[in-house]
């Protein structure tokens, strides 16, 4: 399992990196722009509401708490490995939110977005947001805490969701959205390899 978590990992890193290098060379620009145009203008304003509820859990400093309350929650019930997988995404999430943006060819967002000068790529909200439920649902099911058949959809679909989000409020572009699910993608997989080698060694020494 750990091993196709890795590859998983791997190949979602190795696509975030193709987009990166295709945005930096501005060769996602009419994409970006069509699927800009399909988005409407006039949107209600308790809709408009909603859409930024859904955003600001997806900020770093909203989402990182988060992840690292429920880390501290199944610590106590002495989840250790799945603590840290959840702990280790969130920060690790935050970190590379940071570096990406001083590290990665700055790049505009949309005009929606109020402050022109704020790096957009990749979207943090997607990032995060991927990150912490797709590692949670994870190892939550892996634990027995949650039917997986009941987690996984709001665990596969947060992210998305966020990304969404971004691109009806003017604040993405669609591939910022894109790279954002990816790198979520990455992290949560490498998060969970770990854990599942951290399991596998737990159950070797109780044998």
């Amino acid at each position: 399992m750990a091993t196709a978590l890795v590859s998983l990992g791997a190949v979602a890193a190795g696509a975030f990196a193709i987009m990166a290098v295709k945005t930096s060379r501005r060769e996602t620009s009419y994409l970006d722009g069509r699927a800009r145009a399909k988005v409407p203008k006039r949107k209600r304003k308790r809709t408009k509401a909603a859409a930024g509820g859904i955003g600001r859990v997806g900020k770093g400093w909203v989402a990182t708490p988060l992840g690292l309350v429920l880390a501290g929650y199944l610590a106590r019930r002495g989840s250790g490995s799945a603590a840290i997988a959840i702990a280790s995404a969130s920060v690790l999430s935050y970190a590379l939110s940071v570096s990406f943006d001083h590290v990665l060819p700055h790049r505009a967002p949309p005009p929606g977005r109020k402050s022109p000068t704020t790096p957009s790529f990749p979207s943090g909200h997607t990032m995060h947001l991927t990150t912490l439920a797709s590692t949670a649902v994870y190892v939550a099911t892996r634990e027995g805490a949650v039917d997986w058949r009941l987690a996984a959809a709001p665990g596969l679909l947060a992210g998305p969701l966020a990304g969404v989000d971004r691109l009806f409020l003017d604040r993405h572009w669609l591939t910022d959205v894109a790279a954002g699910w990816l790198a979520g993608i990455s992290l949560a997989a490498f998060s969970a390899a770990g854990y599942e080698l951290s399991r596998d060694h737990r159950g070797a020494r109780r044998r």
